[in-house]
C-alpha cells in the first residue's frame, strides 16, 4: 500500500511513505492510532487494535470525535482499555 499513491482528502492527510512508516511504528509502541481532520477537516479519531489469541490483529476499535472537543490522548486509554477487553474476550493471554 504505501508503494503506491496516496490520496490527499484534507490538507492534513499525510501522504509521504516515510511519514506513514514513522506514525505505524509509533502505534506499534503507543498501542493506538490517531487520525487528526486527515480525512474531514472537523474529525479526530482514536483506534486501538483488537487481538486475538494467537496475537494477530482482527479488528480494531475506534472513536470519532468532533475535532477540538477532546484529545487523543485523553481518548486513548479509554480505547486500549475496551480493545484489551475485547482481546481477551477473543482468547488473548492476559
Amino acid at each position: 500500500m504505501l508503494g503506491g499513491r496516496i490520496e490527499r482528502f484534507t490538507p492534513m492527510t499525510v501522504t509521504d511513505p516515510a511519514q506513514l512508516r514513522r506514525m505505524l511504528a509509533d502505534v506499534r509502541t503507543s498501542g493506538f492510532a490517531v487520525s487528526d481532520r486527515q480525512v474531514t477537516m472537523d474529525a479526530l479519531s482514536v483506534a486501538a487494535p483488537v487481538v486475538d489469541a494467537r496475537g494477530a490483529v482482527v479488528a480494531a476499535v475506534s472513536l470519532v470525535v468532533r475535532h477540538g472537543t477532546a484529545s487523543a490522548h485523553a481518548l486513548a486509554p479509554l480505547l486500549r482499555t475496551s480493545a484489551r477487553a475485547i482481546s481477551r474476550a477473543l482468547g488473548q493471554p492476559l
